[in-house]
Order: C-alpha cells, then sequence, then structure tokens
C-alpha cells in the first residue's frame, strides 16, 4: 500500500479533531447534561462536517438503490442527520421510522424528516433512540406506533413475532460498523424485523479483500472505533448476504431470494481505500 492511504487517516482524525473539538466544548457550556454524554457531543459535531459532503458526493449512488427499492414502512438503522430521507420516494413510502442512538441528533432528524413531509403528528414519521442491536425494544416502537384498531387484532405467543409489526424497508448507510455483536444483529433483524418479502438495502465500509489493505484496516480499527465509533474491518456485506433462515419444517435455508439482490465493490473505491464500501440490496424470501 502507498505510504499516504496508510497515515492519511491519522490526518484525517486530528483535522476533524481540530474541527469538531471547539463546537463540542460550547455545545456542552450551553447544555452541561451533555457532559455525560461526550461522545455523542463530538460525533455530532464530527458528522456535521462529514455527512453533508459525503452525502452530495454520493447522491447519484444513494439515489440508484434508494429511490426504486424503499417502499412501505422503512427503517432507517443509524438515521444520523436524516440524508437518506430526500431519497425516499413519497408515493411508495408509508411511514420513515429513524432509529439513532445518539440523541444529539434527534433535532436534525425531525427537521429533514418534516421538509420532506415526514412528522409524528401526520403518522408517518417515528423516532427511536434504541440501539439496532436491542431488538425488542426496536418491536416494541414498531408494535406501540400501529394504530390502536390495528393493534385489535395482533396477538403474540411464546415471544412469536406478529408478522404486522414488521417493516417492508430496512436499510443502513454506514452504520452496521458501529453495531453491537454485528454478525447476531443483523441476522436477528432480517429475522424478527423484516417482512417476508422486505427489501434490505445497505452502503457500508468493509473488510478489504486484499491482504495488505485488511491488515492496516485492523490495525487502525480499534483507533478509529475510539474516535469515530465504528469499526474498518468488517466484513458486512458478507454477513449480511450469508443470513440464514428455516423453513416450516425446521430446515435451514438461505434468508434471501435467489433471483433478487447482490452486494457489489463501489466502482470509484480505489482498491487501496481504508474505507472500501460496498452496496447492495436483498430481498428476503417468502
Amino acid at each position: 500500500m502507498k505510504l499516504s492511504n496508510v497515515i492519511g487517516i491519522l490526518f484525517q482524525m486530528i483535522e476533524l479533531t481540530r474541527l469538531a473539538l471547539i463546537p463540542t466544548l460550547k455545545d456542552i457550556y450551553k447544555n452541561p447534561y451533555l457532559i455525560f454524554h461526550p461522545f455523542y457531543v463530538f460525533f455530532t459535531n464530527v458528522w456535521a462536517i462529514l455527512g453533508p459532503a459525503m452525502d452530495e458526493h454520493e447522491k447519484e449512488m444513494k439515489r440508484g438503490l434508494i429511490d426504486p427499492h424503499a417502499r412501505g414502512v422503512v427503517l432507517d438503522l443509524g438515521a444520523g442527520h436524516g440524508h437518506i430521507i430526500k431519497y425516499l420516494d413519497q408515493s411508495k413510502v408509508t411511514k420513515y421510522i429513524a432509529l439513532e442512538p445518539n440523541i444529539c441528533m434527534h433535532s436534525k432528524i425531525r427537521s429533514e424528516a418534516s421538509s420532506h413531509g415526514f412528522t409524528e403528528s401526520n403518522g408517518n414519521f417515528l423516532l427511536i433512540s434504541c440501539s439496532a442491536s436491542d431488538i425488542s425494544s426496536v418491536l416494541f416502537h414498531l408494535s406501540t406506533s400501529i394504530e390502536n384498531e390495528e393493534k385489535s387484532r395482533l396477538h403474540s405467543a411464546s415471544g412469536i413475532i406478529i408478522e404486522d409489526i414488521r417493516v417492508d424497508t430496512i436499510m443502513t448507510i454506514r452504520s452496521a460498523c458501529s453495531f453491537p455483536s454485528p454478525e447476531k444483529t443483523l441476522s436477528r433483524l432480517a429475522k424478527n424485523v423484516l417482512k417476508p418479502g422486505g427489501e434490505f438495502l445497505f452502503v457500508e465500509h468493509v473488510l478489504s479483500e486484499r491482504k495488505d489493505v485488511a491488515w492496516w484496516q485492523r490495525f487502525w480499527s480499534p483507533i478509529w472505533e475510539a474516535f469515530a465509533g465504528c469499526r474498518l474491518d468488517r466484513p458486512t456485506h458478507l454477513w449480511i448476504g450469508g443470513i440464514k433462515d428455516l423453513d416450516g419444517e425446521g430446515r435451514t435455508i438461505d434468508m434471501w431470494s435467489a433471483s433478487e439482490g447482490e452486494a457489489k465493490r463501489l466502482a470509484e473505491d480505489p482498491e487501496e481505500n481504508l474505507f472500501g464500501h460496498r452496496i447492495g440490496r436483498f430481498v428476503k424470501h417468502l
């Protein structure tokens, strides 16, 4: 690998710290309660720098993935500042659910959602602050968001998940890199939260297939995780693509329809990029 690719991440951390530190201290000074969530405050300011530029650079890629495929009830994992909302086709999306544990980002999400017609008062927007790995809480919020007359028709026994409260689309855009127990979390989301026939859409930076790049990703991951809360060395695309399910007779089967779905490398990503991405779409079997 080129030395510039190896150490570039270090200079990125230094520059982002320089730009985000003073705003972070100001936010905590204005609201001393935030001293209990310093990482949330810092990363909110980091994302205010990175997010808009990245979104602008990737708008055509995101539009091509999200616009034609996101439909029905959409669950956005790690919604950040709500950058994906503008790509939703409101003629196909009936409800936008933003899952974002970082409470410092919630006002941005609400503002962006409202500007595109998704509001809690209209019943087509829901903001959840739990972790993606907390499947029980996710399902609880989904169930309590259903209209009372619909809830009366639902019942559950022995922990069986009711299909009616599941979502039609799950999206994760650079979020699975920070999930606790990521492989297990992704599997449980696909099994328990996504409806049969639903779509799982993702854009994630992943572990490189090149051994030299992967070595440096593993080297930098603990440091980057402490700085930005995510890891560089997760084969997220393989975990998602390899999720299994059980059929009616208890036999192991693929979670995804064989006739639809794929994960591919972003063409514009250099091979030596420590943040090499995969973009993917999978459709859950019926």
